[in-house]
């Protein structure tokens, strides 16, 4: 018993998730923890039985669901380049990123981390969540690449993948100045996203998502 919660504790090696699930309706609910104490001493035992009271932190305040909230957004048919009239010589091409919006509902009653992805092929992508905050990146994704912008407050990254290789790498220096991970929140209720990008295929797309939040695990 102690083997096997030592394991799935991960003593002093990082966190563990600990998930409740209601039977009647399905509904699950989870809280990352990190294992504090309890192990080494039991707190009641008999010869069939043995009791611990274990001690763990949250690693934040809320509890989220185990079903995330999700808006996928494509990019906006007029998101390409044109000649501007009149044209001069040289020829110049004005390239500006159309906008396409989504609602999208945080149905707990506590503010919700959004984790966001672009799907390549895209150039200077950038969401808003009207009223609140926008997130911009500067560069391009080739059509064979995604990027994830991950606001886990333990360990926030943003990270390219290949759908082609194995092959990932940093996008911490895509992020544009006055984007902030800490902004990146869904309040509760339901509200609309904007998504802006240029792409001249028309393929790219966004796709925001949301484990809903709750004050407790009940």
């Amino acid at each position: 018993m102690i083997a096997k919660l030592t394991s799935v504790l991960k003593l002093a090696d990082g966190t563990s998730r600990l998930s409740l699930t209601d039977q009647a309706t399905g509904e699950g609910r989870y809280r990352d923890i990190a294992y504090k104490n309890g192990l080494d001493t039991p707190a009641w035992s008999s010869p069939t039985t043995v009791k611990y009271i274990i001690d763990v932190d949250y690693m934040d305040p809320w509890a989220y669901s185990t079903e995330r909230g999700q808006v996928t957004i494509p990019v906006a048919r007029e998101a390409s380049g044109g000649l501007q009239a009149p044209v001069r010589v040289p020829v110049r091409v004005a390239r500006s990123g159309g906008a396409v919006d989504r609602w999208g509902t945080n149905a707990g009653e506590n503010p919700a981390p959004v984790t966001l992805r672009f799907d390549g092929p895209v150039s200077d992508p950038e969401v808003e969540l009207q009223g609140h905050w926008t997130f911009r990146v500067r560069g391009s994704l080739a059509w064979d690449e995604y990027l994830i912008i991950d606001p886990d407050l333990t360990n926030p990254t943003a990270t390219i993948y290949s759908t082609t290789s194995s092959t990932t790498r940093d996008a911490y220096t895509m992020i544009r100045t006055g984007s902030r991970f800490t902004d990146l929140v869904l309040p509760p209720g339901q509200h609309s996203f904007t998504f802006r990008a240029i792409d001249p295929t028309y393929t790219a797309s966004m796709t925001a998502s949301w484990p809903h939040t709750y004050a407790s695990m009940q």
